[in-house]
């Protein structure tokens, strides 16, 4: 039976309040009668607003533990507007693409493709790439991401390029185009360090190609012969290329990785080798 509770004291204090249980709910108006379902409330005689105050958390305190703000929530309805699918969706593929310490996860949800960048690796917006991240501290360690057009050739498996040698030896012409010099006095000279071919956690086969180019220039570009140009000639930069190259939605992606090889022989080594070993390709849903 719904007790009813008269307000006593101030003009401040609310109407009377209808309740059904040890729960009381303040109101501010009366609602035609209806059932109300909110909280744990189920009651179907004359109702009321229950979005008024709050209770008395003196009476009924909630653990500090289990709070949750506006601000929270929102946050959280946000993040799962984001990845454009079911609540649990989201978390479950948040928690198979966890972040180890000193890395950040790109995933692209659209074209299908996520990787580990170094946390302190600046996203680029202006390169002209699917996606472009540089190292702050050198701006020779470089990542891009490149993947190819939906219309143009259908790839089935990486290995459609042939084997990991053939598809190095595309890369290194595909190279010496893009960094031909018309600078006088230099040089650029690049070869393939290696081309392996392994299969990933996720059963996908990727290539693994490792260049590496080196830049000469002359301080005597001026020179009337050249052997005076070769002997004022000195190394400009030496890099290492990286790319791993792998299908998915029929269509081939590739990262590619550029730095000095003092990073890549050096400390920092381990870290270029862990981005690119984490680089899958994933199945875009249609």
């Amino acid at each position: 039976m719904a007790t009813v509770m008269k307000a006593a004291g101030s003009a401040r204090t609310p109407p009377s309040v209808i309740h059904d249980g040890p729960h009381p709910c303040p109101m501010q108006r009366k609602l035609p009668t209806k059932p109300c379902t909110m909280g744990r409330m189920r009651y179907t005689g004359p109702m009321v607003c229950c979005m008024a105050e709050a209770p008395d958390s003196s009476e009924h305190p909630i653990p500090h533990d289990l709070r949750m703000g506006r601000r929270v929530i929102l946050g959280y309805g946000m993040a799962l507007a984001a990845f454009g699918a079911s609540p649990a969706f989201a978390v479950e593929n948040l928690s198979k693409l966890p972040s180890p310490p000193g890395f950040k996860r790109h995933q692209d949800i659209l074209d299908g493709y996520n990787f580990l960048v170094p946390t302190p690796w600046q996203f680029v917006t202006t390169s002209g790439n699917d996606v472009f991240y540089r190292n702050p501290y050198d701006v020779e360690q470089t990542l891009f991401v490149d993947v190819s057009s939906p219309t143009s050739t259908k790839f089935t498996a990486v290995t459609d390029l042939k084997s990991p040698q053939d598809a190095a030896e595309g890369l290194l012409s595909q190279f010496k185009k893009e960094y031909m010099s018309t600078r006088l006095g230099v040089k650029r000279k690049a070869e393939i360090t290696s081309a392996t071919e392994r299969t990933a956690d996720d059963g996908r086969i990727y290539y693994d190609i490792r260049l590496r180019a080196r830049s000469y220039a002359s301080r005597n570009q001026l020179a009337v012969s050249q052997r005076e140009i070769d002997a004022g000639t000195e190394l400009e930069w030496d890099r290492q290329y990286l790319t791993v190259l792998g299908t998915a939605n029929g269509r081939l992606y590739s990262m590619r990785l550029q730095a000095p090889m003092s990073a890549v022989e050096g400390p920092g080594g381990e870290t270029l080798q862990k981005v690119a070993d984490s680089f899958r390709c994933t199945t875009v849903e249609s």
